[in-house]
């Protein structure tokens, strides 16, 4: 495998064990990287460094299981709800906080979303939701609108946010 260091060979055991997640960029990215003056910035964001191996932690940082009220939705602070609708991204950040999730199939992601909408008109003090996990804009234009049509009915909803970018109604 590529590293910022060089090359390393490595088993799939051993990217596991130190949850180091695979390269993974858009084409137009790995063209502003190769192509561009941006490498020397941009490398740190998405190329794995050896550095990766000597990195404890827990793979839950922000304690979102604990946190879990439904599954695929957290409800940590009393306003926000966070939705969790994809394990995708279309690249794979190295400081990702949601490794044990992105790029792998997993449990964490929503599925109900009328129980999740339940969940949500019975908690009025949850103002907006922020639709996350990998990217929710990797989702079809189609899933997206299934998603919405069980949250835009919500009268106490504020706003709805795609990662940082808050979407008006």
């Amino acid at each position: 495998m590529n590293f910022i260091e060089g090359t390393r060979e490595v088993t799939k055991g051993e990217l596991q064990d130190h949850s180091i997640t695979r390269y993974r960029v858009t084409k137009f990215y790995r063209e502003q990287i190769t192509d561009g003056d941006y490498y020397d910035q941009l490398k740190h964001i998405v190329e794995p460094s050896l550095k990766e191996f000597e990195s404890p932690g827990n793979l839950d940082t922000s304690g979102e299981h604990d946190n879990t009220v439904s599954p695929g939705l957290q409800h940590k602070y009393a306003q926000t709800g966070l939705l969790l609708v994809t394990d995708r991204c279309a690249s794979y950040c190295r400081y990702c906080f949601r490794k044990r999730i992105v790029g792998h199939k997993s449990d964490e992601i929503a599925t109900d979303f009328s129980q999740i909408a339940r969940y949500i008109i019975d908690h009025p003090e949850m103002t907006n939701v922020l639709l996350s996990g990998g990217d929710p804009f990797v989702l079809s234009t189609a899933k997206l609108h299934k998603i919405l049509d069980h949250l835009l009915p919500i009268p106490h909803l504020d706003s709805i946010r795609f990662g940082t970018k808050a979407v008006a109604y």
